[in-house]
């Protein structure tokens, strides 16, 4: 039997990067960055399929690189390009503005991978019931990771303060180090949360990561501290930088951005239409209500920079 919704997605993937690229086909430097962000993230899930083993792809996607599909790499670069232009009208310094793409590319993962392993998409290793209705925390923070990590190095390539050849170096480069730096941040947060659960200590923790043996991250002790860090983080993110701009809020410019806008509400409707069509929403009333909540943020945080400027004038 066909399943429509893996053609969707990945036509749907292609589609929105041949957007992106029609619309910044002028933009040398920016095509060069979506291109390595693509290529990011065809990297990073080949080495999480193949080293963790904690998830897998469903195979009936049409186009597959080591297991993993190419939509999948050509997604993070769409994440990437929604996130970054939806930082870029809010006047943040250059390392503040990866923390806030990380919080839109989380708020996108809120209802994406809760829909998407339903579809088939891809699966976890633990029951739909458990953790983020099925997805593992790790993962919502793993999701923050990849942007904020990869967008700090093509943001701090972009620094005045850099020569020309080592900012190509840090820029070019990031490809590699950013999946490396990411494993570390996720292994970090793991570990951590299973030590401040009080399940095991420190020592117990190694040993087990050192045999490979990764079911400490999911004992439901562990489980209930890392939501405890993971929704900690992010108040303290969302106040901090609601904040930055508030104070700054006189400096904040609105660039419309049709695609941007276009390709989030195809992600909005696909998934949301999926709730009802696949009748998740009877299993899972809330995610209807967290989606359309995630939806109405987004268009509230592409259209607040119009607002605020329209009244500074």
């Amino acid at each position: 039997m066909i399943n429509f919704y893996f053609y969707i997605f990945e036509f749907g993937a292609i589609f929105a990067i041949l957007v992106i690229l029609f619309k910044e086909r002028k933009n040398k430097d920016f095509l060069e960055t979506l291109i390595l962000a693509v290529l990011y993230g065809v990297i990073l899930e080949v080495l999480n399929v193949h080293m963790s083993g904690l998830y897998s792809y469903g195979e009936e996607f049409m186009v597959q690189i080591y297991d993993v599909p190419l939509a999948i790499g050509l997604g993070w670069g769409v994440i990437y390009y929604i996130s970054h232009k939806s930082a870029q009208n809010y006047d943040l310094k250059w390392w503040q503005i990866p923390l806030f793409m990380s919080l839109i590319a989380l708020s996108i993962d809120l209802v994406v991978d809760v829909v998407a392993i339903r579809l088939g998409f891809w699966s976890w290793q633990i029951p739909f019931n458990q953790e983020w209705f099925g997805v593992p925390y790790d993962n919502l923070f793993g999701w923050m990771a990849v942007i904020w990590t990869f967008s700090f190095f093509i943001n701090l390539s972009r620094q005045n303060f850099l020569s020309k050849k080592l900012s190509k170096v840090i820029k070019y480069s990031s490809v590699i180090i950013s999946p490396f730096l990411l494993a570390f941040q996720i292994v970090s947060y793991t570990i951590l949360s299973a030590v401040i659960s009080g399940k095991f200590t420190l020592n117990e923790v190694v040993a087990l990561y050192s045999r490979h043996d990764y079911s400490y991250a999911y004992y439901p002790e562990v489980q209930i501290a890392k939501a405890y860090i993971l929704f900690g983080m992010v108040i303290l993110l969302v106040l901090y930088l609601t904040k930055e701009i508030y104070i700054n809020r006189d400096k904040i410019v609105a660039e419309a951005n049709f695609p941007t806008f276009s390709i989030l509400i195809f992600i909005h409707f696909f998934f949301l239409a999926s709730i009802f069509t696949e009748g998740i929403y009877k299993q899972l009333p809330i995610i209807v209500f967290i989606s359309v909540f995630v939806f109405i943020a987004h268009v509230l945080l592409y259209l607040l920079p119009s607002y605020l400027l329209r009244n500074r004038k």
